[in-house]
Order: C-alpha cells, then sequence, then structure tokens
C-alpha cells in the first residue's frame, strides 16, 4: 500500500518497534503517540545506538526521558538485538539524511540494514504475532520545493526494471555515483544526491521485489 501515514497501522498495536525514534520524523511519531489517549497501554520499543562517545541507552534516556517529556511508553532496545517477538506493527523510518553522492556508502549504512530488518520480519510474520511493516519514505522531499514532480508514484529511474541487480553493482563497485547520473533512464531528481537514489532505490526494491512480503506493508510519505 503506498502513501499511508506511518500511524494508521499503529491503531489497534500494542507492541511497536519503530527505527529511527532519535531523529526529527521519528520523534514525531513518538509524540502522536504519547498524545494518543488510545495508545496508553501501547509499547513503542525504540533502538537508539551509541554515538559520539554516548552509550545507546545514554541518548534514549537524554531524548525521551529528560525534561518533563511524555514519552513514559516508550523503551531502548538494542539495535543489535532481534526485533522481539511480541512486536505487532514495524515502523522503518531510520535513514542517515546526508546530501552527497557517496551512493555505495549510503546503501551499506542505510538500506543494508533496512533490509535486514525486513528479513527478521519475514521470521517474525510466521510466528503469527506481526501484522504490519510500515517503510517511511521521504524521497519527495527533497530539494525544497519548488521542484519538477513525477507522474508516477515512484520517480523513474535507471534501476527499476532491475533494482536488485542495480543494489549489488553499485555495492561491488561495477556502478558509480557518475554512471548514475548519466543514465538517460533516470529522472534527475533521483540524482540530485545519493540520499534521494538510494531512497528511490529501496522503494523499488521493496515494492517490485517483494522485500516485504512477509507482512502487509505500507510504504508511507
Amino acid at each position: 500500500q503506498l502513501g499511508a501515514p506511518p500511524l494508521t497501522a499503529c491503531a489497534a498495536a500494542m507492541a511497536i518497534y519503530l527505527t529511527g525514534g532519535s531523529g526529527y520524523l521519528g520523534g514525531e511519531i513518538v509524540r502522536s503517540l504519547a498524545l494518543d489517549k488510545l495508545a496508553e497501554d501501547k509499547k513503542v520499543l525504540v533502538p537508539v545506538r551509541e554515538k559520539r562517545g554516548k552509550s545507546g541507552q545514554e541518548r534514549f534516556e537524554s531524548i525521551f526521558r529528560g525534561g518533563g517529556n511524555p514519552h513514559k511508553h516508550t523503551q531502548w532496545i538494542d539495535p543489535a538485538a532481534p526485533i522481539p517477538d511480541e512486536t505487532e506493527v514495524v515502523i522503518l523510518n531510520a535513514f542517515d539524511v546526508a546530501f552527497h553522492t557517496d551512493i555505495a556508502r549510503v546503501l551499506r549504512e542505510s538500506v543494508a540494514p533496512m533490509l535486514a530488518l525486513l528479513e527478521q520480519c519475514t521470521q517474525l510474520r510466521a510466528k503469527g504475532n506481526l501484522k504490519k511493516v510500515v517503510i517511511v519514505s521521504t524521497a519527495y522531499v527533497q530539494p525544497p520545493i519548488p521542484f519538477r514532480r513525477c507522474d508516477g508514484p515512484i520517480t523513474p529511474f535507471n534501476g527499476a526494471a532491475d533494482p536488485w541487480g542495480t543494489y549489488s553493482q553499485i555495492l561491488n563497485g561495477e556502478m558509480v555515483w557518475q554512471d548514475l547520473v548519466d543514465d538517460p533512464r533516470s529522472d534527475t531528481h533521483s540524482t540530485t544526491n545519493a540520499y534521494i537514489y538510494a531512497k528511490t532505490l529501496l522503494e523499488h526494491l521493496v515494492v517490485k521485489h517483494g522485500a516485504a512480503s512477509a507482512a502487509p506493508c505500507n510504504l508511507s510519505f
């Protein structure tokens, strides 16, 4: 399902696993859940990694526990730990927002971990608890409006026909950034920077190649 808001999937869920909760958009999702009177008994599991000398748990406490923050239903979870079996909804929101052209790095650091979590969702779905996977994609908000909008639901780009092949070629060095920019099949918006291209590629990996077939899946924009 394309375009559904991330919180739509959380209405009946009691255990939600949310990546990217320490960022702006993830924080807004957590805040919205905290203000929902029907969410008092919900558990929001937020993996936060170590950064700049602070442990993941220390960063979690400073973000979600300080200053009278109302997010009492959030719980820190080690990003290296498996998604807990009790999870009913997974919201994959984490993505490195850096507007450069090192596409292989973005695929390694942001797309590969998300694909690994989707594989975990396949296993969770088999156990029966997982009801929904939501992948948050913001490829369309950069560059700032106004920009020429694409007619289709997914921006045309060179990897549309074989996204997994394109993904592999970039990671193993067979294809570099200039190859992507020069390819006439790519809409100019998709090659504005590596962030947008990687998000666009991820959308195709999920939608066209069934990476999220483990559970009903939303791509939220």
